[in-house]
């Protein structure tokens, strides 16, 4: 049987057109995480955006729905489906990053969108399925 959880994240950019991203597990990736008991997956998508990269999550403004993803893997020997829940944020503050080490982020960085290819193609398929989701409705 397979267990379905929920999880939301954020294409962020800031105030100069940059997109963060963070470096997990030796992948470019974007900010998301699991949803909490009793939490909307806006508060989700918002709050792990905060919570990975060292942001203030009372400067982080959400904006649209981008899409959903899902994508499958086993732990613990359990089958389970994830489907990520993905937002357009904008953050306009000075911003400290701080990656999430205990989550295996190694690092976190304000990316010009001119350079955002050449780095997803050590991602996943997942997020580029954000960014072309993202490019399609900002035309």
């Amino acid at each position: 049987m397979t267990k379905s959880i929920n999880a939301a994240g954020g294409l962020v950019i800031n105030n100069l057109g940059q997109i963060l991203l963070i470096h997990r597990l030796g992948k470019w990736d974007l900010p998301k995480g699991k949803q909490e008991p009793n939490e909307s997956i806006q508060i989700t998508a918002s709050r792990e955006v905060a919570e990975e990269c060292g942001l203030l999550l009372e400067n982080i403004c959400l904006g649209e729905p981008i899409c959903q993803t899902k994508h499958s893997y086993i732990l613990d020997n359990e089958s389970i489906l994830k489907t990520t829940h993905w937002y357009l944020m904008t953050y306009t503050e000075e911003s400290n990053l701080v990656p999430q080490t205990e989550e295996g982020i190694d690092k976190v960085c304000w990316v010009d969108e001119k350079d955002v290819d050449g780095l997803l193609s050590n991602s996943y398929d997942t997020i580029r399925e954000v960014f072309a989701h993202w490019r399609g409705t900002k035309k």
